[in-house]
């Protein structure tokens, strides 16, 4: 299930968000990548939530929940 964006921070920040609850700092390179996973490249890294489309904020959702490092069956 993928949740929500928040609207008020970076896609960057949005990838960063989770990991750093549990103490892992992404560097740029690894959230371009994420991004890149997800079919956005790096000249959104910046762009704030509320700016992005919805298929845009989903696409960095998807990013964020894949920074997780999540297992896949």
């Amino acid at each position: 299930m993928l949740e929500g964006i928040y609207s008020t921070d970076t896609a960057a920040d949005n990838v960063r968000y989770r990991p750093r609850l549990r103490g892992k700092r992404l560097t740029d390179d690894e959230v371009r990548k994420l991004l890149a996973m997800a079919n956005l490249d790096d000249s959104f890294m910046d762009e704030f939530g509320a700016e992005l489309s919805e298929g845009q904020a989903q696409r960095v959702a998807l990013a964020r929940t894949l920074a997780n490092s999540p297992k896949v069956t």
